[in-house]
């Protein structure tokens, strides 16, 4: 009897959720699909959102690293002047036209100052010296740089250095063309002189006598290719006739600069190249469209594409 009165209450049971079962599917689909449609709904606004948040910070990177660079080049470049400025006050200068004389036998130096209207710098010790065509080979040099208003191309190739100085090739670039530089001067004034043995004999006079020279000359031209180890090399070339070389752009580093370049750019240009987006439209890849015009909501019902 027991048995019987408990499999009649089971079979009622399962009788009545049956009956429940199929009179409210068409409730439980719907809630289901409602469901559905709102976790499809929310993680799309959720990844628009982080994608507007990506791409916002990536932009104000991008403006703050070129910021930071401007501001870096601006205070490097104030420090130059001042500094170039202060050395030549401590100098014993006779001005003469285009040339100015250092009045320092002690000195031996030439170098070309001046943005706009460049002069000539040659200290007396230096004149002393040198011989009547080692002086005009040093001249002829210094005048290439002046015609060719140098100085203010090495102080802007300063500065984009600076500016640039999250790019590794930045400073490679700027001393490459330094070097170039130096190196056109050189054969400038031996095609004048027809010889160039007369200007490696004068930087070779200088090299000799002491490390001041050109210590002052990188200081006042703003760094450069002033050093002892590249006026032997041009020593060498002007002598030799041998072709100049430059040390190559190694490839981890112009790989890097491309990269770091490339991100740069991207990243200034994302806000242009993407545009504004609704999140009232609710387009997503997987699902269709249904918008309704209860405010700012947008329902979206799920049709997942095979």
């Amino acid at each position: 009897m027991a048995a019987v009165l408990l499999l009649t209450t089971l079979t009622g049971i399962m009788a009545a959720f049956s009956i429940w079962l199929y009179l409210d599917i068409p409730v439980i689909s719907t809630y289901a699909s409602a469901l559905l449609m709102e976790l499809c709904h929310s993680l799309y606004v959720h990844c628009l959102n982080a994608y507007q948040f990506f791409k916002a910070g990536l932009f104000w990177l991008g403006g703050a690293l070129i910021a930071a660079g401007f501001v870096y080049a601006a205070a490097r470049a104030a420090v130059t002047i001042i500094k170039t400025r202060r050395a030549l006050k401590r100098l014993p200068l006779k001005y003469n036209g285009s040339v100015v004389l250092i009045d320092d036998r002690s000195l031996k130096t030439a170098f070309t100052h001046g943005f706009l209207k460049p002069k000539i710098y040659l200290s007396l010790g230096l004149v002393n010296s040198l011989s009547t065509t080692e002086l005009r080979g040093v001249f002829l040099h210094e005048l290439h740089h002046k015609t060719r208003r140098d100085p203010l191309r090495f102080f802007l190739l300063a500065f984009m250095k600076d500016f640039f100085f999250y790019l590794p090739a930045a400073a490679y670039i700027e001393k490459y063309l330094r070097w170039s530089r130096e190196h056109e001067a050189d054969d400038a004034a031996a095609s004048h002189m027809e010889e160039p043995l007369s200007l490696a004999s004068a930087l070779l006079k200088v090299v000799r006598s002491n490390s001041s020279a050109l210590s002052l000359s990188a200081s006042i031209t703003g760094g450069g290719n002033t050093g002892a180890a590249t006026v032997l090399e041009r020593i060498k070339r002007l002598t030799g006739g041998r072709a100049a070389r430059f040390t190559p752009l190694r490839l981890k580093m112009a790989a890097t600069s491309l990269a770091v370049a490339m991100l740069l750019v991207f990243s200034l240009t994302l806000p242009l190249t993407t545009g504004p987006v609704n999140l009232n439209h609710c387009k997503t890849g997987q699902c269709s469209q249904n918008q309704t015009a209860s405010g700012n909501t947008c329902r979206v019902h799920c049709d997942i594409k095979d």
